[in-house]
């Protein structure tokens, strides 16, 4: 029984996953041709899209919200390696404790 659980959750957040990475191509994707369009359209006809720039904006935090948190499931998140792997067990359950308390909390904000 619980190895069912575990392998259904498994495919939930595998599906999960696959679609932020889609959702994140196609953001990167309209990026790109936004931001473009914007280059060309100040450049050769001096009028520039005004809505260009807050689109923007918002896409690119989205791209990070969403890239932080593939980075965070497949476990490549920013670590200091050396200080870790030279840490005794206990004082790595420690970092990794206060580590996930910190990212719950940013999390909820």
């Amino acid at each position: 029984m619980k190895e069912k659980f575990k392998s259904a959750l498994d495919g939930i957040i595998k599906i999960i996953a696959t679609g932020t990475n889609l959702t994140l191509l196609l953001s990167m994707v309209v990026l790109s041709l936004i931001l473009g369009a914007n280059i060309a359209m100040r450049y050769l006809f001096r009028y520039p899209i005004n809505w260009s720039n807050a689109v923007s904006r918002y896409i690119y935090i989205y791209i990070v919200l969403l890239g932080t948190a593939i980075s965070y499931l497949e476990g490549s998140h920013a670590t200091i390696d050396v200080v870790h792997n030279a840490a005794s067990r206990k004082t790595k359950v420690i970092f990794d404790l206060f580590h996930y308390l910190i990212m719950m909390f940013l999390c909820i904000i």
